[in-house]
């Protein structure tokens, strides 16, 4: 499961002082509790999918999973018609 969150750091500058944001925006990405990449400043959609993607999934699981997709599509069309 993925999770967003965002958090004012104004209101939790604890949390600002224990990542040690410099930044803002910037982008922690955990797996689990473990911090395991950071990037400050804007960064476009793709980009983040393109992190997330590199970084959290498998992707030959990614591809079988894209593959199921198609196929249920398919299914389904195939059905409606």
């Amino acid at each position: 499961m993925i999770r967003f969150v965002k958090v004012d750091i104004d209101l939790y500058p604890d949390l600002a002082e224990k990542y040690e944001i410099q930044s803002v925006p910037t982008l922690l990405f955990f797996n689990g509790k473990e911090l395991v990449r950071r990037e400050s400043g804007f960064m476009p959609a793709s980009e983040i999918i393109n992190i997330i993607e590199t970084e959290f999934f498998d992707s030959n699981l990614l591809k079988n999973e894209n593959n199921f997709l198609k196929n249920e599509s398919n299914l389904i069309k195939g059905v409606l018609k």
